[in-house]
């Protein structure tokens, strides 16, 4: 697995990011980040985001996903729509139906 080395800001309060300052400000060189870890942590960081960026629009992030691959390809089955959204059959058809309910 790849690992690439990050300079902890000042600000990160990450349980990992208060270990590195710890070590580092004892002399010590940094633990290396792995690059599945920091991939992981921008997810939660745009998932939480745009969740709050789309909450005063009355869209959860599945929905504004389904809208988003409905635009780009207008005649999508359930299932084409799952997987271009990611999700399973089961929830892109609660999303669809949670999206006609509210209109």
């Amino acid at each position: 697995m790849p690992t690439i080395m990050r300079k902890p800001s000042a600000s990160d309060t990450t349980p990992g990011a208060t270990a590195r300052r710890n070590v580092r400000d004892r002399g010590q060189a940094a633990a290396p980040v792995r690059l599945s870890y920091l991939a992981g942590q921008l997810d939660k960081i745009l998932t939480r985001q745009l969740s709050e960026a789309l909450a005063p629009h009355g869209l959860t992030l599945p929905q504004y996903t389904a809208l988003s691959v409905l635009r780009a390809r207008a005649r999508s089955s359930n299932a084409q729509l799952a997987q271009r959204s990611l999700i399973t059959p089961q929830a892109a058809s609660a999303v669809v139906k949670s999206m006609e309910a509210n209109g």
